[in-house]
């Protein structure tokens, strides 16, 4: 066995990578918003049953608004329940609000009649004409 040194290869660092250079753009797009998406209705703002509706049977104080946004209030006398509202198929429309005495979220089917102008709760006989 030789006592002789042994000479090990020299390690060479690692080259530090050039950093990248982005150019500024020159010009920047134009962003347009993504429609949310719906089922089929994209436009709520032309629909019959936004605005603010009361209830036929002379209770003033109960009423429904649906705003073109898709949210919606009804002031049943003694609560004011808020929620949304989807346009399902022509004149038809879903519900749907938190009913803070039970905790649950209930749905609710709302109809519009286009010959009398008013809607109506399919689980009740309540009709509500628009008011504004």
């Amino acid at each position: 066995m030789s006592n002789l040194p042994v000479s090990l290869p020299a390690l060479k660092p690692e080259p530090t990578p050039e950093p990248t250079v982005i150019p500024e753009p020159t010009e920047y797009p134009v962003l347009t918003p993504t429609p949310e998406p719906t089922q089929g209705y994209d436009d709520r703002t032309g629909d019959p049953i936004i605005g603010t509706w009361r209830d036929k049977g002379g209770l003033a104080s109960t009423m429904m608004v649906f705003r073109a946004d898709g949210s919606f209030i009804w002031d049943a006398q003694t609560h004011v329940y808020d929620g949304t509202w989807e346009k399902i198929e022509t004149n038809r429309y879903l519900v749907t609000y938190y009913d803070n005495t039970t905790g649950d979220y209930i749905e609710s089917l709302v109809t519009y009649n286009e010959v009398r102008k008013q809607i109506y709760l399919d689980d009740t006989p309540v009709m509500f004409e628009k008011i504004a």
